[in-house]
């Protein structure tokens, strides 16, 4: 679902990885968690915060199911 990292890079910009090779860099994409998005952007609420953050989690069980649930989240979010 290509959907919350484009709402992230729309929210907050891009996260260098910072690693001395690329097989490092990648192993740390894949391995390590996200930054926080609240320490890029103050101004995000807590509850979109959660919502990118389950929606970017690496265990893809705890990611929403579909676009319309991550939409539908992400939309209750910014009403509340």
């Amino acid at each position: 679902m290509a959907y919350p990292g484009s709402t992230v890079a729309a929210v907050a910009d891009p996260v260098e990885i910072d690693r001395d090779s690329d097989l490092k860099k990648l192993f740390a994409h894949v391995s390590d968690p996200p930054p926080k998005l609240r320490s890029r952007d103050p101004d995000l609420t807590r509850a979109l915060e959660e919502v990118l953050d389950r929606a970017l989690a690496k265990d893809r069980d705890k990611r929403q199911q579909s676009a319309g649930e991550f939409a539908s989240s992400a939309f209750e979010a910014l009403e509340s």
